[in-house]
This record gives C-alpha cells, sequence and structure tokens, in this order.
C-alpha cells in the first residue's frame, strides 16, 4: 500500500513531536527543548511567549515564563467576566425588558407607551415579537401616542465600528446598547435548491430588499463557506438593498451570514412597525428615543435567561456583544441605575482584590477582548485559574469553557486524539494574538491549570507550538 508524500510527512512529524514530548528534555526557562526548538521553527522569540502550567492546589507552578510580563489576551479575558459577573451577580441574576403605560376602563392605552430596557444579553427576535404578541392579546389594538424607548443605561463611547478591523458589518464588532434584539443582526439565510442558490431574511423588514447574486458550486464544503460570500448594503431613499454575491458550495446545505445593515434605533423602529402591522395593531405616533417620561405600571414584560444559562452561551461561541452586556451589568447590579466600562472595571477588580489576586497587571477595558489596550499578564491569569477551581461558583465557570474537540470554538479539527474531552480551554484570537487558557486533566487523572499568550506577528501560526504544548502537559504530567 502506498502513502502519499503528505501523510507520510505528517507521520514523521507526529513520531518526532512525540518522541520529544516523552523524553522530557527541560530547558533553563522549564520549557521541554522541544517545545522551544517548535517555537524557534515557527519563527516565535520566546520573549514573545508567556507561560503558566501548575497542578490544581499546588504551591506553586512547575512551568512559568515571562509571567509577569503583559500580553494582550484577546477573547481569554471573557474568564475574567465570568468569574466575576457570576460572583457579584449571582448565578440567577436576570435581566427585564418591559412595556408600561396607562389603561383606561375600557383596557385602551392613555398617552404613551414606555420600552424599559435593562440590558439583556440574549434578547432574541422571537422574544421580543411574544412581548408584542401579549401586548396585543391584552386586548390593546391602538397605540395613538408616542412608543418611548428608554435605552440609555449604557454610559459608553459608542465609536466607529470599523474603527478596530475595518469590518464593521460584522455582528462581533457591534458596541451593544441596553435593547440589542438579536445582536441588531440582519440574518441571511441560504438555501440550495436544485442547484440554484436561494437567499432569504429571518424577518420581513420593511422598505429591504435583497439582491441575491449566489452561484452554486459543486465542491466540497469548506471549514468557513462564509468566506466565498460577500454581503454590500446600499441605501437609495428609504430603500435599503442588500446585494450578496459569491459561491456557496451545495454540499454546505442550509446556511445563515450575520451582518449588520442598520443602526440600532432603526433596528428597534423598524421591528416595532412590522410586529405590530402583522399583529394587526394600528400605530399612528411616533418612536422616540430617551425621553423623559413618568413611571407608569407595567403592562408586559419578558424576563432573560438566567445569567449561569448564559455565562456558556459566551463563553463556548465567544460572544463578544454578550460579553460586554454581562461586564456592563456588573457595573450597576442595580439593573434600574446607569452603569459604564470603567465602573465595571472597578467592581471587578476591587473583588479580585479580596481574592487575594495581584491586578496590577490587569486592563479589562470592555470584557469582550476586542480590545488592543486590554492586558493581563501570565501570573494574573493563572493565579485566576487557580482561584476559581477552588471557589464553589467555579464549576460554573470551568464547564462553560469549550470542551475541547467537542464544543464551541474548540471542534474537532483544532485537537489532536490525546486531547478530545480532556480539557476546558478559553480561547483568544487577534491579529498578532494567539491565546488559550483554562484546566487540563492528564494522562494520570491530574488536573492542571495552563496558560499561554503569545504576543507576535507569528502568532497565527502557532497552533502546533500550542498543541504540542497541550499534549506535553497531558502525557508527562
Amino acid at each position: 500500500m502506498q502513502i502519499s508524500r503528505v501523510l507520510a510527512s505528517k507521520i514523521c512529524y507526529l513520531f518526532i513531536t512525540m518522541s520529544l514530548l516523552t523524553a522530557g528534555e527541560v530547558a533553563a526557562e522549564g520549557l521541554p527543548q522541544s517545545l522551544t526548538a517548535l517555537l524557534k521553527n515557527l519563527n516565535i522569540p520566546l520573549d514573545h511567549v508567556g507561560l503558566m502550567v501548575q497542578k490544581v492546589g499546588a504551591a506553586t507552578p512547575f512551568l512559568a515564563l515571562n509571567k509577569d510580563k503583559k500580553y494582550q489576551p484577546a477573547s481569554v479575558i471573557k474568564i475574567v467576566t465570568a468569574y466575576s459577573s457570576l460572583s457579584l451577580l449571582g448565578p440567577n441574576y436576570s435581566w427585564l425588558t418591559s412595556i408600561n403605560g396607562e389603561l383606561d376602563q375600557q383596557g385602551q392605552v392613555v398617552g404613551d407607551l414606555v420600552v424599559e430596557a435593562q440590558g439583556d444579553p440574549l434578547l432574541t427576535l422571537e422574544n421580543w415579537t411574544q412581548l408584542w404578541r401579549e401586548l396585543y392579546l391584552l386586548g390593546i389594538h391602538e397605540i395613538h401616542g408616542n412608543i418611548i424607548i428608554h435605552n440609555d443605561r449604557y454610559q459608553i463611547h459608542y465609536q466607529d465600528p470599523d474603527l478596530f478591523d475595518h469590518q464593521g458589518d460584522r455582528v462581533y464588532n457591534l458596541v451593544p446598547h441596553p435593547l440589542t434584539i438579536d445582536f441588531d443582526r440582519f440574518a441571511l439565510n441560504i438555501t440550495p435548491i436544485n442547484h440554484s442558490i436561494y437567499v432569504g431574511s429571518n424577518f420581513d423588514w420593511p422598505n429591504t430588499v435583497i439582491v441575491n447574486e449566489v452561484k452554486s458550486v459543486d465542491i466540497p464544503c469548506p471549514h468557513d463557506p462564509e468566506e466565498g460570500i460577500q454581503v454590500l448594503t446600499q441605501q437609495q431613499g428609504n430603500q435599503t438593498k442588500v446585494h450578496v454575491t459569491g459561491e456557496w458550495p451545495i454540499s454546505c446545505g442550509i446556511g445563515q451570514l450575520s451582518r449588520r445593515v442598520w443602526p440600532n434605533e432603526r433596528v428597534i423602529e423598524e421591528s416595532i412597525k412590522q410586529i405590530w402591522r402583522h399583529l394587526g395593531g394600528k400605530f399612528d405616533g411616533k418612536i422616540v428615543f430617551n425621553q423623559t417620561s413618568k413611571t407608569l405600571p407595567t403592562l408586559v414584560s419578558s424576563h432573560s435567561l438566567p445569567l449561569f444559562a448564559l455565562i456558556p452561551l459566551m463563553d463556548k461561541f465567544s460572544n463578544n456583544v454578550m460579553a460586554r452586556m454581562i461586564y456592563l451589568s456588573v457595573g450597576s447590579p442595580d439593573a434600574t441605575k446607569k452603569t459604564s466600562y470603567e465602573q465595571a472595571e472597578k467592581n471587578i477588580r476591587e473583588f479580585l482584590q479580596a481574592k487575594g489576586i495581584d491586578t496590577r497587571e490587569l486592563i479589562i477595558k470592555n470584557g469582550s477582548g476586542l480590545s488592543r489596550e486590554a492586558s493581563l499578564s501570565p501570573q494574573f491569569l493563572n493565579s485566576l485559574l487557580q482561584v476559581i477551581w477552588q471557589d464553589p461558583l467555579g464549576h460554573e465557570v470551568i464547564t462553560s469553557l469549550p470542551l475541547m474537540g467537542s464544543e464551541g470554538t474548540l471542534i474537532k479539527k483544532q485537537a489532536n486524539l490525546s486531547e478530545i474531552n480532556k480539557m476546558y480551554l478559553k480561547t483568544g484570537t487577534l491579529k498578532s494574538v494567539k491565546a488559550i487558557a483554562g484546566y487540563v486533566q492528564t494522562k494520570k487523572g491530574q488536573w492542571y491549570t495552563v496558560t499561554c499568550l503569545i504576543n507576535d506577528n507569528n502568532a497565527a501560526a502557532s497552533a502546533p507550538f500550542i498543541h504540542a504544548l497541550l499534549d506535553w502537559i497531558y502525557l508527562t504530567q
């Protein structure tokens, strides 16, 4: 039987790597010579890598490299957001979205309706629609006053979303408002039928036309078929045209793309008008934002999922929008009060210091990791992971992290066989940043905390090193 050159080279690489790993030869820094050599081959200097590995409950780490140096953590910082929010807000913490108003003796609205938004991190379009349906089922079919949206709980700067990576239409770049419906996204459903590609929306948005120029191709489905699709939005008067072009492999089946087409206020306004129209209701007032109004009785309300159910969704899928909203809530646990990034960071810093964790090297910024200003040291992150392990709430944080090879951002294609289902790890990726942190169960059944932060122009190529490091921990400890 013949073996291809590619397969033979992979077998050779794995044999050499595993031989070096099991040899256990350790460099002066505490890193095995095999891993040091691998970094050199990847052209990543040692001083651009921060590492700490420690058995849970042990007094000291057995491996430490550049432990006090600051690194950009990318999404790994969500571990800070997860643990701090569960501790400071409580696992059962939830957010309320309500419609308030006064009714006359016939059950009809008197004056204006007021929508109060506390910052539900996962207010779906379905839940938002259901809220208005419940209002209609109360017997309220006509609204003659205005609908006032209280949407200013977050005291933050709403910068141009294009500034970070020039992809402002991507959902992950959204800087959220307290009332954020389905991440302010415009969902495009892609459906192959008889070698043609049909593109439709998840909602009947008013004055919106989808121009479908997507062609089908008969090739194997790639890892990320979305890369073959381009979406361009154009405004022509009151009409929005969404041009969708590119190629979609038939083998990928049905798919969905999400883009940000409109600003937050227009998403709210257009969704209310269309939902109320579909219900058969009449509305002849205006939708206004953040206008002062008197306190009114609650007519209908929607409670979010509890925090303990939201944290795994945030971590396993590395959802930046949810992370920002949860983080902001830590700034003011009283959901009726204003909050800011600065207040959230202050509260978290004080909490972690009370836990005995040195926070001098910590800068959180927005809680999601989507920032070039956020930074931390391997020593800080390792200390945090050790504290989480000992905390009664730690289980909620640990199991919220993706299970290697099985969940969320750690799909099977990214794992070696020895790593599958034995490691809870949070990843982080930005340009020139690669990070991973969490918990590894070794072959002997022992648990270790691991922190690996790489800030280098070649960080994108560091996956072989990270997997070799994880394999070494699993096999030798």
